[in-house]
């Protein structure tokens, strides 16, 4: 399929994740408040994520030559 495989893929993953979701974990049946308290979770972990994304360009690469300061 291609590059359609990975937007396959990642369908098939929501689509189970909202089932268990929904179902197993019973939000489907709870009210308002625990959809704000899930959602907000959900929005601070993709700050963490964010974080990590921000930060990876920073680290040191051992097998990259660093510039030296001539003085």
């Amino acid at each position: 399929m291609g590059r359609a495989s990975i937007a396959v893929a990642l369908t098939i993953a929501f689509l189970k994740a909202s089932l268990v979701l929904g179902y197993f974990m019973h939000l489907k049946f709870e009210g308002g408040w625990i959809w704000v308290y899930f959602l907000s979770s959900v929005f601070l972990l993709g700050i963490l994520i964010l974080g990590l994304y921000i930060d990876n360009p920073m680290r040191f690469d051992p097998e990259k030559p660093q510039i030296q300061a001539v003085n």
